[in-house]
């Protein structure tokens, strides 16, 4: 080792040294708004028979604890809580996600908090401060890692494993060095191949952040033991950058982190994070709404339709390019059948993509005259922005939109009303309005918080 500190000592640092009262007010409203994703993503996803497996592998694997586990009174060990709470809150894809780094990151950040916050009498402004860290370190290895490694790893499960152990050491109250521990424990752990896809495995995705946000409670409370971890477990001959990326970014991975001693962050990644705004794979958006923009122009009615094209970059191709979806989970992934239910229905919400939907022979017709086209021009323009061209022809008339953001995106963004709509729409039919309303009054006053919200009063009977 040189004198010189290393990535994870550099980032470790920061998880240990930012404080509440570092953040612009912008960023922990932000970081409401997050909380807020995540729990309507969870509930909705309690609401299909997945989370009673993975709730039930917790309870089994990981026994009875006192880390709360939504949906249920009895709660398992952090651990073991972190992985049912984070695999529930990504089954239903409907939460946040960052562009550059191509991942989801909310579904194992936040799960890791709701785990171990009440077993360490956390307030609710650690819980923000922890929310902040773990969307730096999970965004910035990300991001690091650069759109190739997206191809054959989820970056949800890889990177989002360094945020969940950025944030539980950072609740832990671990020290600088600890907290590096941490990251080069999280580096040895982190895993989440893309294999279940090509294989038509998609109900096995929600795995990826439970195993991510397992092992990053595992991670910290190796180096909280005082087991050290790999110093150099980013930029190391034998570590994640040679392992797993093909022209790494390490500027990306500390951006807004290492700065000069004393100066005021003016934003932190977690400002870059986006919402969604349709149930569906992120890699579907951008033309989902490129044929709202078309509808709300002109009357389209789907017996009209001769063709549509869209012309996309190649990871919608690779991730959202399912041609003939046998399940709605797959349904998801598949953007011709989220523009010909778009078309056919009016509208696609978080509550209308069902098993009747995947079988309406009215949509599957008009699947057929749907064209997924890659645009090689568009490739420039990934990730910072999601690129596409939509076109519709009805005989004749032939109507085209392009669009470069999606709604809940940082430059077209979702309101806090926006984001309590989505919490009612997904959490409505699983939790009682009471309680919606209590939840929500908590997460908006999160900084004057003194303990965490008791998530046991979700349990169904």
């Amino acid at each position: 080792m040189t004198s010189q500190k290393s990535l994870s000592q550099v980032l470790g640092a920061h998880i240990h040294a930012l404080q509440f009262d570092d953040l612009p007010p912008a960023t922990v409203e932000k970081a409401k708004d997050c909380f807020i994703d995540y729990f309507a993503s969870a509930f909705s996803g309690l609401g299909h028979p997945l989370s009673d497996t993975y709730i039930g592998l917790a309870h089994r694997l990981g026994g009875a604890g006192p880390c709360p586990i939504l949906g249920r009174g009895q709660g398992s060990n952090p651990a073991y809580a972190a992985f049912a709470n984070a695999a529930i809150g990504h089954i239903s894809e409907t939460d946040d996600g960052h562009r550059a780094s191509i991942m989801h990151i909310g579904t194992v950040v936040i799960p890791v908090i709701v785990a171990l916050a009440e077993q360490l009498g956390a307030n609710g402004k650690q819980c923000i401060e922890a929310c902040v860290v773990g969307y730096d370190a999970a965004i910035g290895v990300g991001e690091a890692l650069g759109p190739e490694h997206y191809h054959t790893w989820h970056t949800t499960a890889t990177a989002g494993c360094f945020g969940a152990a950025a944030a539980a050491a950072k609740l832990m109250g671990l020290g600088p060095e600890h907290c590096a521990h941490t990251l080069g424990h999280a580096g040895t752990l982190t895993s989440g191949l893309w294999q279940f896809l090509e294989d038509g495995r998609v109900e096995a995705k929600a795995l990826h952040p439970g195993n991510s946000a397992l092992n990053s409670v595992t991670a910290a409370y190796l180096a909280s033991e005082n087991i050290p971890g790999a110093d150099r477990i980013f930029e190391g001959e034998r570590g994640l950058f040679k392992a797993m990326s093909a022209s790494p970014d390490l500027d990306a991975l500390l951006k807004g982190i290492a700065r000069p001693p004393h100066a005021p962050a003016t934003s932190f990644r977690i400002d870059e994070a986006n919402f969604k705004a349709y149930p569906t794979c992120g890699q579907t958006h951008s033309m989902i709404d490129a044929a709202r923009t078309i509808m709300a122009s002109h009357s389209i009615r789907a017996h009209d339709v001769t063709r549509i094209e869209a012309r996309v970059y190649q990871k919608t191709l690779d991730i959202a390019d399912i041609k003939d979806p046998k399940s709605v989970e797959q349904a998801k992934f598949s953007l011709s059948f989220c523009l010909a239910m778009l078309i056919v229905r009016g509208k696609l919400t978080f509550t209308n993509m069902t098993d009747e939907a995947l079988h309406d022979p009215e949509i599957r017709t008009l699947m057929g005259r749907i064209e997924v086209v890659h645009a090689p021009d568009m490739e420039k323009l990934f990730p910072a922005c999601r690129p596409c061209v939509v076109t519709v022809e009805c005989g004749e008339e032939v109507y085209s939109a392009e669009n470069h953001y999606r709604r809940g995106d940082p430059e077209t963004p979702m309101s806090r009303q926006d984001m309590k709509d989505k919490f009612a729409e997904l959490a409505g039919s699983h939790v009682a309005a009471s309680e919606q309303k209590a939840l929500l009054r908590w997460i908006e006053d999160l900084d004057q918080a003194s303990d965490i919200y008791d998530f046991r009063r979700f349990a169904r009977q």
